[in-house]
């Protein structure tokens, strides 16, 4: 029995140190397209990059906004004051093209007039923004924020090593307090 503590020691090291969950977008590659008038319609390729420590800028969206996205959001910049003509699209289309896509909500500090989860929509590893008919200025502010993803095979993992240990535990027990057999020599 002894000898069997350090593999159950080493084992539950392994499940709590194994690997980290997958944070945001670092790694991945990613394209932006901009739609305009219909998502029909592609107005501008902005092409693909792989996302860095430091993130990846698409410049001159929609020839007004440039758009940063780094590991945990999307932030548009704006260099003029004016509205987006309002049409059926009239936005960006953001593809991973290495990994399915998690929620991306609003961020509570953008300022984007108009915007609401009805102008997003995130369907496998695409992500699409309408901000038709809405007006921005350069102090507009628009962040996104792209929720992290833990990796889906950690939590069993640790729970089922968990359950292994107490197992082990309740058998000790058990054989610790079993009946005992009388003492031939008292």
């Amino acid at each position: 029995m002894a000898s069997r503590f350090p593999v159950l020691i080493i084992g539950a090291m392994l499940l709590l140190t194994g690997h980290s969950a997958k944070a945001g977008l670092i790694g991945d590659v990613v394209g932006v397209q901009y739609f305009y008038p219909s998502l029909d319609s592609l107005y501008q390729d902005m092409g693909t990059q792989t996302v860095g420590s430091g993130g990846v800028l698409f410049a001159g969206l929609g020839g007004a906004a440039d758009l940063t996205v780094d590991d945990t959001t999307l932030m548009a910049s704006f260099d003029q004051t004016t509205s987006w003509t309002g049409t059926t699209f009239n936005g960006f289309v953001l593809t991973d093209f290495s990994n399915p896509l998690p929620a991306i909500t609003i961020d509570p500090a953008t300022t984007l007039v108009g915007l609401t989860d009805a102008d997003l929509s995130v369907s496998g590893n695409t992500f699409a923004l309408n901000w038709a008919g809405l007006s921005f200025s350069p102090d507009t502010v628009l962040i996104l924020d792209v929720a992290n993803v833990p990796e889906p095979a950690a939590l069993p993992l640790v729970c089922a090593g968990l359950v292994g240990l107490s197992r082990m535990r309740r058998r000790r027990r058990h054989l610790a307090d079993g009946p005992r057999l009388a003492d031939p020599f008292a």
